[in-house]
């Protein structure tokens, strides 16, 4: 802070304004960097105008009445009054640089990976006026920022894996297998693009299947021997098929139903009846024998009560 006294006699200017009738005038400023405030006392006759130079009237006061004739000109009805008024000085500033802002949103290049950002200042801290000198230097600063890049990678496809197990159709007789690949040598990373093509490959493996069959029985054969009962005179028999019309293959399912069939042939058998005998039938004639005085007779019987038949054993004893 600076105070300066300036006085002044006889017929001078103040101000850069010429006063033709004044004895004394004082003028003190106060000034804090380029701008301050002008106080003035002046001796004027009265009823003579004073213009004020460059400035605002912000206080006037006389030893009698006053009166602003216009735009920053006063009169007073006595000889002493005193003015008060602001200025601006021109004085010459040079720019300062404001702070640097925030770096802007990274720029990156994917085909290297690398990245550059950017942050700018203003010319404003203060502003040049007055003729100042501009800010020294650039506005805007540009830096790296590969650590938030990526380098653009293709997807490239792996070798292809092992087949699958065959996954058959019965119905057809028909089979496929499958294998695999991956996107990942290298797999596609920061914007580049996809593995072409599919990544599953199907094969054909019908020798590796069956038709499925389901099994059909086959005429019957001729029916066997027949078999005898002779203790009750009952006769059976059989006939067979096979499950091989065709047979079943593949899943298929077997036949439903009876292989062996057995059938009654009691025509063909008898009933065993072992033999019996009759009573005795009666005595013959004597047959003798006159040269010695003695004679035989004889009776039968027949083993018919009943007669053995159908394996039957014969009768015991004479008949």
């Amino acid at each position: 802070k600076q105070w300066y006294q300036r006085r002044v006699r006889g017929n001078r200017e103040i101000g850069g304004i010429y006063f033709p009738s004044w004895d004394r005038a004082a003028d003190y400023y106060r000034v804090v960097g380029c701008t301050g405030l002008k106080t003035s006392w002046i001796n004027m006759l009265a009823d003579r105008e004073f213009p004020v130079p460059g400035g605002t009237v912000v206080n006037l006061s006389c030893q009698a009445g006053y009166q602003l004739i216009g735009d920053n000109k006063v009169t007073c009805s006595e000889h002493t009054y005193m003015l008060t008024y602001s200025v601006e000085p021109q004085c010459v500033v040079n720019g300062g640089w404001s702070g640097w802002g925030d770096w802007s949103r990274c720029s990156c290049n994917h085909a290297t990976g690398t990245g550059t950002w950017t942050r700018s200042r203003s010319c404003n801290s203060p502003a040049p006026s007055n003729g100042g000198s501009a800010c020294p230097g650039s506005s805007r600063e540009t830096g790296r920022c590969d650590d938030q890049c990526c380098k653009t990678t293709n997807g490239a496809w792996s070798a292809w894996g092992s087949w699958s197990s065959c996954m058959c159709d019965f119905n057809t007789g028909t089979g496929t297998l499958t294998r695999s690949r991956s996107c990942n040598n290298p797999a596609p990373s920061c914007g580049g693009s996809s593995c072409p093509g599919s990544a599953t490959e199907s094969g054909n493996c019908d020798d590796q299947c069956c038709k499925t069959v389901h099994g059909g029985f086959s005429d019957w054969s001729s029916w066997g021997t027949c078999t005898c009962n002779h203790a009750d005179g009952t006769g059976t028999r059989s006939r067979s098929r096979s499950c091989t019309n065709p047979a079943p293959s593949c899943n298929g399912n077997v036949c439903v139903g009876e292989t062996i069939e057995v059938g009654s042939c009691d025509d063909q058998c008898c009933q065993t009846v072992d033999g019996g005998l009759t009573a005795w039938g009666d005595w013959s004639i004597c047959d003798c024998d006159h040269s010695t005085g003695t004679g035989t007779r004889s009776r039968t019987r027949s083993c018919t009560n009943p007669a053995p038949s159908c394996h039957g054993r014969d009768c015991d004893g004479d008949l």
